[in-house]
């Protein structure tokens, strides 16, 4: 029921399905241990979707993987030539993905999941 939800998140912040796997699992066994601390205030799917992004940033927190990209390979795009309805929902998501990880998980944080600048910078302390 909300595990193809769950997954989805899961997928999001991951650099492949494997990942994506990985903190799926880790983020159910974290709901199993906590589920006595779930207060029935909020919904019960944003607490599980909370605790896979938490489990999400706790793998880059722990690897701590910092790509220096040099501004010289990053390749100009004319804007003008892209036509909007040319860009397909699939291209988009996987421009996302191949994203180095750091840049994937602030963009998430902060485009997807609606959190600000600031709370990304304190969850990435």
């Amino acid at each position: 029921m909300y595990a193809p939800k769950l997954y989805a998140i899961c997928y999001k912040y991951s650099k492949n399905t494997q990942e994506a796997e990985d903190n799926l699992h880790d983020g159910f066994l974290t709901i199993f241990k906590k589920i006595n601390q779930f207060k029935h205030q909020g919904s019960f799917e944003g607490w599980m979707k909370r605790i896979m992004i938490n489990t999400a940033l706790e793998k880059y927190r722990k690897d701590k993987v910092f790509p220096l990209i040099n501004e010289e390979s990053i390749e100009e795009v004319d804007t003008l030539d892209i036509d909007d309805e040319t860009i397909k929902l699939e291209t988009l998501l996987t421009g996302i993905q191949n994203l180095p990880n750091r840049y994937r998980l602030v963009f998430n944080l902060y485009i997807l999941d609606g959190y600000s600048h600031k709370e990304i910078g304190n969850m990435l302390e």
